[in-house]
């Protein structure tokens, strides 16, 4: 399998995706700040907010739609489950395509 090629955010750019359960996200260059996708915890919903620097990877344990915002210059790669490719909703575009062209 090729190593996933990096998507690069600029300064302020903030991108949504949805990414199935088992995605590595690898911080290639820069910070990124990922909001997970929102969850239920009783009758409240939330959702954790982290920020990565460099080098960091963060496991997606539960799916869904994911926040990708980068105050700075940032690049990072997403790595599917084994058997997964990583596709909008409608199948037919890779979501590097997406982030390039949103």
């Amino acid at each position: 399998m090729d190593a996933p090629a990096p998507i690069h955010l600029h300064a302020g750019q903030c991108h949504h995706a949805h990414l199935p359960a088992g995605t590595r996200l690898i911080v290639c260059s820069g910070r990124l700040r990922v909001t997970d996708a929102p969850r239920w915890l009783g009758e409240q919903v939330f959702q954790l907010h982290r920020t990565l620097d460099e080098g960091e990877v963060l496991h997606l344990d539960p799916g869904g739609w994911v926040t990708l915002s980068a105050d700075a210059d940032a690049s990072f790669a997403c790595e599917p489950p084994l058997g997964r490719a990583l596709r909008l909703h409608d199948g037919s575009v890779q979501l590097e395509a997406w982030c390039r062209h949103a």
